[in-house]
């Protein structure tokens, strides 16, 4: 999928180069609002440079572009370690107490809204999701849903099975069970947990 605001360069100045390693230049907006795609707000910099930015300015997105930087695990950790106190510096690290992260955000959707407190927005991300039957219970129905496959990111991890009747939540497939869940209230999953133990 391609963003708005990579279409928006492309079609300027044409194709974003790599640089000598083979990573993409990334573009950066320049006032913040990544909804703001005016192509005088987008600036193309290197991923070392988008980097930087981010890291100086104390935000959570040089988090995001280091996991981009295809660096060593040594390295990674190092800077990420090095955002963490910068952060802590800033008074801008989430840790610091429970208001900072919800303060920023609450500080950026009053300057620039936040679309989905907008229930015209809420509604037509929902028509989208289900027109594209990209929604939980479809793709749990069509047995598309990542849980219900072996997808590696779930290796290990506790899926949900039904007999028709109950659900559990186990790791391998229960004989007699079926993957996926029943649509049963809280309460009912509750009493299902206490009889399996």
């Amino acid at each position: 999928m391609t963003r708005r605001y990579k279409k928006v360069w492309t079609d300027v100045y044409g194709p974003i180069p790599k640089d000598e390693q083979g990573r993409s230049y990334e573009i950066h907006h320049i006032n913040g609002d990544h909804s703001d795609d005016r192509i005088e707000n987008l600036k193309l910099v290197t991923i070392e440079e988008h980097y930087r930015i981010h890291a100086e300015q104390g935000d959570n997105g040089a988090f995001y572009i280091l996991k981009r930087m295809k660096l060593s695990v040594e390295e990674t950790s190092r800077r990420a370690s090095e955002l963490a106190k910068k952060r802590l510096e800033l008074g801008t690290h989430p840790f610091l107490n429970s208001i900072v992260g919800s303060k920023g955000a609450t500080v950026r959707n009053k300057k620039y809204g936040n679309p989905m407190l907008n229930p015209e927005c809420v509604k037509k991300a929902k028509e989208t999701r289900v027109k594209n039957g990209t929604t939980s219970r479809q793709l749990v129905d069509s047995g598309n849903h990542n849980f219900l496959t072996d997808h590696p990111m779930h290796k290990g991890f506790r899926k949900w099975y039904n007999n028709g009747v109950k659900c559990v939540r186990k790791t391998e497939c229960p004989e007699g069970y079926t993957p996926g869940r029943l649509n049963i209230t809280k309460k009912e999953y509750h009493e299902t947990r206490t009889k399996d133990k």
